[in-house]
C-alpha cells in the first residue's frame, strides 16, 4: 500500500498543481468558506436541472463531504469560481467508505476488488453562469483535480457513476470501461452506471498534454455540465 494513503488526502492547505498555460484557469482545494461555494454551486447546478429536491438552505452536500477521505475542489477562471468536483479515496487499510460502493458494491468487488485502492470521481458541476462557456478546456481543468489527486495518493483505479448519455464519452475520451447496468445514485434523481479506469497515468498524460497545448485543443461546445 502506498504510504501516502495513510493520511488519505494531504492537508487542504496543500497547493493544487497549476497548469500555467491554461488561459487564466487555476485549481484550489476547497476548505473553510470555499466549501460553502462548492455546496452552493452544486445546488444551483443540480437543482437547475431538476436532479435534486428543493432545499431551503440552497446548498447541496451529503454525508461523505465530512469524511477525511473526501476532498472537493474548485476551478477558477480569472479568479471567479466556475466549476467543482469531488474525489473520494478508498484505502483497503482504512474503514472509510466511498459513496459508489453503496450502489455498486458487488460490481466493484468483481471489477476492482476491495483489496485495491481506488478514487471515486463524483459531484462534477459547472457553475450555471459558465455552462455554455469554456468548452472542453474548462472541463479538463476541473477533471485534472481528481486525476492529479489519484496519482498523488497512489490510487490504482478510477471509478465513477456515469449517466447513460455520458458513457460513450468517458470510454472514448478517458478509457473508462462499463462495469454495470444503470442504477439510482444516492440523493440524485438520475441513474448511473459504474465505470472503471485502470490506466490513470494515461488519463493524466492526456489531460496535461491538452492543457499545455492550446493549438491542440478543440474548444468545442461543452458535452456535459453536471454528472
Amino acid at each position: 500500500m502506498n504510504n501516502v494513503l495513510e493520511n488519505e488526502f494531504a492537508s487542504a492547505n496543500t497547493p493544487v498543481r497549476q497548469h500555467q498555460m491554461s488561459s487564466g484557469y487555476t485549481n484550489r482545494v476547497a476548505s473553510g468558506p470555499l466549501l460553502d461555494t462548492v455546496f452552493k454551486m452544486r445546488y444551483e447546478s443540480y437543482y437547475g436541472k431538476e436532479f435534486i429536491e428543493e432545499s431551503s438552505s440552497k446548498l447541496f452536500m451529503d454525508e461523505y463531504d465530512g469524511l477525511s477521505n473526501s476532498r472537493s475542489y474548485l476551478t477558477f477562471k480569472n479568479q471567479k469560481a466556475i466549476g467543482s468536483i469531488r474525489g473520494c479515496i478508498y484505502d483497503p487499510g482504512k474503514d472509510l467508505p466511498i459513496p459508489i460502493a453503496d450502489v455498486f458494491y458487488h460490481e466493484i468487488e468483481k471489477a476492482v476488488g476491495f483489496d485495491r485502492s481506488m478514487l471515486e470521481i463524483n459531484k462534477f458541476v459547472i457553475s450555471p453562469h459558465f455552462q455554455r462557456r469554456g468548452g472542453l478546456r474548462a472541463r479538463f481543468m476541473i477533471y485534472s483535480n481528481v486525476v492529479d489527486a489519484a496519482v498523488e495518493q497512489g490510487a490504482e483505479f478510477l471509478v465513477a457513476g456515469v449517466r447513460e448519455e455520458h458513457i460513450e464519452y468517458n470510454k472514448s475520451m478517458f478509457g473508462f470501461e462499463l462495469a454495470s447496468d444503470l442504477r439510482s445514485y444516492p440523493h440524485l434523481k438520475f441513474k448511473t452506471a459504474l465505470m472503471v479506469c485502470t490506466d490513470i497515468a494515461s488519463v493524466k498524460r492526456k489531460i496535461d498534454r491538452k492543457l499545455v497545448n492550446r493549438k491542440g485543443f478543440n474548444d468545442s461546445l461543452p458535452r456535459y455540465s453536471v454528472c
